[in-house]
């Protein structure tokens, strides 16, 4: 049993940047790669700014070094539920104040049963605790000589298989070449689109009609039949005044055109309180299976943490939930997440940021390996390349150590 001797944190960067999407909603005009304006939500001082990270070092009694990356996503701040950014110097500063003493001489007996002491004794944000987790998972896997997603199969009872995890894309602003990368490489989701404002949505139906035509003449082989995901930030709902019968007709000419590809619709709309968002959303489900659509309804506003995502569910408010790992805190959470949905019958959609960490990646591909989401998303960036190599690489190693011994 190893015992912790020190614990390093550090400044750090993410892997895309923070943006203040409620300015950009607002109508904040691009300029180049940033845009004019100043920013509306709390712990922002720009309307796009490059987004942080704080890695973490713990330092064992064995020898062994322990890894984690506290992260914050790519539309921190209080909205929707989710705690406001930070910056690394507050991060580090809380981290030398609160975690060091608590974590110095500690022993890592169990994954579970120190993120159990850990949230029950301190209260951290949830970035922060995203970030320890991580080097805990690390830890426990290398006291134990097994991989990260082995040590949360034991302790959570799951099964790992040797089968791939299905990545999901997203093209962030790179509208077509991304999309192609995401077609030449066969991804099973894709393209996520960034409908992040009204004028964007104005575009879609011709961007999907393009999507369609393009998969076709890349791979001709209709064996590979993507499943076209567009979030659209609550803009159908903004386009439309939240008026559902409005909505239902976007939504029905929307199915029509993905066909023959199946298509996910994540938070067409974005209302002003978790309330009123459970509601909306439950009545679109609703009115979306009596019509006969076949899409699916995904959430991530307003459902940042698990507590978040059981009230959701018990309301029946979507078919997919987004499990975005540094919203919820502890990876501990996301793994309860995910088998919380699977348990319920939704799916699972293992998310995250662009804003990420390769190595918040890397630990994100454990979680999906031991629980089996219906999705995982590649991060971090948006240049598609990077992301997915990170995560399949990371993916075919963890497999080749368990199934190749």
């Amino acid at each position: 049993m190893f015992k912790i001797e020190r614990i390093i944190a550090t400044d750090g960067l993410g892997g895309f940047w923070n943006d203040d999407n409620e300015a950009i909603k607002m109508g904040a005009e691009p300029d180049g790669f940033t845009y004019k304006g100043k920013p509306v939500t709390p712990g922002f001082t720009s309307i796009r700014q490059p987004s942080k990270a704080v890695p973490l070092i713990l330092y064992m009694d064995s020898g062994e070094l322990a890894f984690g990356d506290c992260t914050w996503v790519q539309y921190g701040g209080e909205r929707a539920g989710r705690e406001r950014l930070s910056s690394t110097e507050e991060a580090v500063s809380l981290i030398s104040k609160e975690l060091e003493p608590w974590v110095i001489g500690r022993e890592i007996d169990g994954f579970r049963s120190i993120m159990s002491q850990l949230e029950d004794e301190l209260d951290l944000p949830r970035a922060l605790e995203y970030g320890i987790s991580q080097a805990f998972l690390d830890a426990v896997s290398k006291s134990k000589r097994l991989t990260m997603a082995e040590v949360l199969a034991e302790e959570y009872g799951t099964t790992i298989t040797n089968e791939p995890l299905r990545f999901f894309t997203q093209c962030g602003d790179d509208y077509y070449y991304a999309v192609d990368k995401m077609i030449l490489r066969r991804i099973p989701f894709h393209p996520h689109a960034l409908i992040n404002s009204v004028s964007r949505l104005k575009k879609l139906m011709e961007y999907v009609e393009w999507t369609k035509k393009r998969i076709r003449e890349l791979v001709p082989d209709e064996s590979y039949d993507p499943i076209l995901h567009y979030d659209l930030y609550g803009n159908l709902g903004l386009a439309f005044g939240n008026d559902i019968d409005r909505i239902m007709i976007y939504l029905h000419e929307l199915e029509e055109l993905t066909k023959p590809f199946k298509l996910q619709v994540e938070d067409p709309v974005y209302m002003s309180s978790k309330k009123e968002q459970m509601e909306v959303m439950s009545l679109l489900r609703r009115r979306i299976r009596k019509e006969g659509l076949e899409l699916k309804l995904v959430a991530d506003e307003w459902v940042p943490t698990l507590e978040d995502k059981i009230d959701f569910i018990k309301a029946g408010a979507a078919d997919i939930y987004q499990i975005k790992p540094p919203d919820l805190g502890g990876v501990d959470k996301s793994v309860e997440a995910v088998l919380y949905c699977k348990s319920k019958g939704v799916l699972p959609y293992l998310g995250g940021s662009c804003a990420e960490t390769d190595r918040s990646a890397q630990v994100s591909v454990h979680i999906g390996l031991a629980t089996r989401p219906h999705q995982i998303l590649a991060k971090p960036g948006m240049g598609v390349d990077e992301g997915v190599s990170i995560m399949y690489n990371e993916m075919q190693r963890t497999l080749s150590r368990i199934f190749d011994k």
